[in-house]
């Protein structure tokens, strides 16, 4: 018996091209107002949150597209994923996070790891050295992230990165 293995007809839209994502079932669109009204931090769900394509982790939609792009390029120079601690943080977790770490973590309910819009990076940022850390420092706002300017002052986290273009349009942000 013979089986025909065929190669895969290309796609078209209306338009005659072929949109790819890097992550695929994510738009990147928001099913909603950019400004969350009527979401709760830590409360996310249904199509506001993608998965990243790292460890299972999820943020935003426009804020995991940036981050598959920026990790693409990390992967592209080093072979390796961009290493991540933490992302989207339901508002349970952030309410057991703060008991864990009095006076360092955010007051559960302001967090913007609660919006999908933060991230925890590893790979040796959590002292500030190392190539991933030096490789965000270099490269992490082509994609619209920061290490904001209050993680580099009195509270130190230089592993906490946030997606700027989404941080503005979050009612006191």
């Amino acid at each position: 018996m013979t089986t025909e293995v065929r190669e895969p007809e290309a796609a078209t839209s209306a338009s005659g091209t072929v949109e790819l994502t890097l992550l695929p079932g994510c738009s990147g669109e928001l099913p909603g107002p950019a400004d969350m009204r009527g979401e709760s931090n830590g409360e996310l769900e249904g199509g506001w949150l993608c998965e990243i394509g790292v460890g299972g982790f999820e943020l935003r939609p426009d804020a995991a597209l940036a981050f598959a792009a920026m990790n693409e390029a990390y992967r592209r120079e080093t072979g390796e994923d961009l290493a991540i601690t933490g992302t989207y943080r339901p508002l349970e977790r952030q309410v057991s996070i703060a008991a864990e770490r009095p006076g360092l973590a955010a007051k559960p309910g302001s967090s913007l790891h609660g919006w999908g819009i933060a991230i925890d990076f590893g790979g040796g940022t959590t002292t500030a050295s190392g190539p991933q850390y030096e490789w965000l420092v270099a490269h992490a706002a082509e994609f619209g992230w920061e290490n904001p300017d209050w993680a580099k002052g009195e509270k130190y986290e230089p592993w906490h990165w946030e997606y700027v273009p989404a941080r503005a349009a979050i009612a006191g942000y």
